[in-house]
C-alpha cells in the first residue's frame, strides 16, 4: 500500500491491523470494513470516479503519507531513538 501511495496513487484498504494507522479514509484513500466485499467494491469505485481535483489531492496526500515512511526518514527516526536511550 505504501508503495502505491508512494507513486502519488489514492488508496483502498481494510479497516483493520496497521492499515488504519497509514491510510486515512477520506484523505489519502478509503477504508472499508474487513470482510465487507460490497463496501470494498464500492470504495474501489469512489476511487476511481473521483473528480481530477479531488484525485490530485488525494494522491499528494498519499504521497506525502508514503514519504513519512521511507528509507530516510525511518532511518532518521532509528536514530533519534538511538541517540535518545544513549544521552
Amino acid at each position: 500500500m505504501l508503495e502505491n501511495m508512494a507513486c502519488a496513487n489514492p488508496c483502498v484498504g481494510a479497516d483493520a491491523m496497521a492499515i488504519p494507522e497509514f491510510l486515512k479514509d477520506g484523505q489519502n484513500g478509503f477504508l472499508f470494513r474487513p470482510f465487507d466485499s460490497s463496501e470494498c467494491a464500492e470504495k474501489i469505485v469512489k476511487a476511481l470516479e473521483m473528480k481530477e481535483g479531488a484525485r490530485k489531492k488525494m494522491a499528494k496526500n498519499a504521497r506525502q503519507t508514503a514519504e513519512k515512511y521511507s528509507i530516510p526518514a525511518c532511518t532518521d527516526k532509528l536514530l533519534d531513538a538511538y541517540d535518545e536511550v544513549l544521552h
